[in-house]
């Protein structure tokens, strides 16, 4: 999956009578991350959306895409040792969200007090990157 970072997040919203305000958001930085555009898209959605108000369409964009920028590791490169853990890791992920959705695999930074005491000493386990196993 090719990825490009964003600096601009663009919500647009239909009414039933069709009136269609949009709303834009730049960010500070650009990211590629899902959260970011997921969290923009949010705080535009709550800004404009009267609470009870029908909604007939939402859309979601993003302009100013350009390519990601990494922080270069400082102590150790990627091996191609790594790489290919790294790329099966991330195989693995798309074959789960294909088979059972985008949220069976999720970080642990994500759960909830509930959530996170109900986990607790089961069998999942929580990987180095965060991401409940």
């Amino acid at each position: 999956m090719l990825c490009y970072d964003h600096r601009a997040v663009k919500l647009k919203i239909r009414w039933p009578d069709f009136t269609t305000p949009t709303r834009q958001l730049t960010t500070p930085q650009s990211s590629d991350a899902a959260e970011a555009i997921a969290e923009a898209a949010l705080r535009l959605f709550q800004q404009i959306w009267p609470p009870r108000q029908a909604v007939r369409l939402i859309g979601v964009g993003v302009s100013g895409l350009g390519t990601p920028m990494r922080q270069l590791r400082l102590w150790n490169a990627l091996t191609p040792e790594v790489q290919a853990q790294q790329a099966k890791m991330r195989a693995v992920l798309v074959a789960l969200q294909e088979r059972f959705g985008a949220g069976v695999v999720r970080r642990a930074s994500e759960l909830g007090a509930a959530e996170t005491e109900h986990y607790r000493g089961s069998a999942f386990r929580y990987h180095a990157s965060g991401i409940l196993l």
